[in-house]
């Protein structure tokens, strides 16, 4: 049997060499070579139908056009690195959203669900909770931010922190790259969307659909008002001490 796969191989290579390493380069290389399903492993028996086939396959590879693994978004917010340097880390919860917080009297008490806490910059957790509290979710403006609302909740935050010496207020520093913090949010919203429907047992195709496409529209929202998150955070009073408004007053 195993000499019978041989012959097949041989046979293969021989009638249709070209065209299977055409098909094996394009397989490798769609979608700029980030499907899971493009091939791993070749293996190929030595001699001259294999050196041509490797031959094809290294042209083909040569000729691709060049695809982009990120969009203009995410190396926007690479570019960010720099800007972090020095700003807060701390235990951060990263699923700001109403379902997951206990209210008692109209205030947040409590919080479940700590599947996403981690270490990190506490000005992408403030992000993550402006995103949660105050998109909308419905009629024409589904998937905007609600500009007025962030503001009073920016504000709000910086009162209530202002109240405790650690953490404290929100540093110029921090409100400097909060509207690009607030995009990196939002794509770390779109890459639960994907990654809770391929783990999630029996999705629901249509939920996770909305879910999608709202959170995809969110981050084409905040792309092109960049301005007037940066205009609405110049505009929130930063926190005293290096970096912060009052401390270079």
């Amino acid at each position: 049997m195993q000499q019978g796969v041989l012959a097949r191989h041989k046979c293969a290579l021989a009638q249709r060499g070209p065209q299977i390493a055409e098909g094996f380069a394009a397989s490798v290389t769609l979608g700029s070579g980030q499907f899971c399903t493009k091939p791993g492993l070749l293996f190929l028996i030595d001699g001259p139908q294999a050196d041509d086939f490797i031959a094809t396959v290294t042209a083909q590879m040569a000729s691709a056009t060049p695809g982009a693994l990120l969009n203009a978004a995410i190396e926007r917010g690479l570019t960010l690195a720099p800007e972090l340097e020095g700003l807060p880390r701390c235990p951060t919860f990263c699923d700001y959203h109403p379902g997951n917080l206990k209210w008692r009297d109209e205030r947040g008490v409590g919080l479940f669900d700590f599947d996403w806490a981690k270490l990190d910059y506490r000005v992408f957790d403030v992000a993550i909770g402006i995103v949660y509290f105050c998109t909308s979710w419905e009629g024409e403006d589904d998937g905007e931010l609600r500009l007025g609302k962030a503001d009073i909740f920016l504000r709000a935050y910086q009162d209530e922190v202002s109240r405790t010496a650690a953490p404290g207020p929100l540093t110029a520093a921090e409100l400097a790259v909060l509207p690009r913090m607030l995009a990196i949010a939002a794509l770390y919203v779109v890459s639960w969307d994907i990654v809770a429907y391929y783990i999630d047992r029996d999705p629901n195709d249509d939920e996770y659909l909305y879910f999608l496409e709202h959170n995809v529209a969110f981050v084409d929202f905040i792309e092109s008002h960049l301005d007037e998150l940066a205009a609405m955070a110049a505009g929130v009073e930063a926190a005293a001490g290096p970096g912060g408004a009052r401390g270079e007053e």
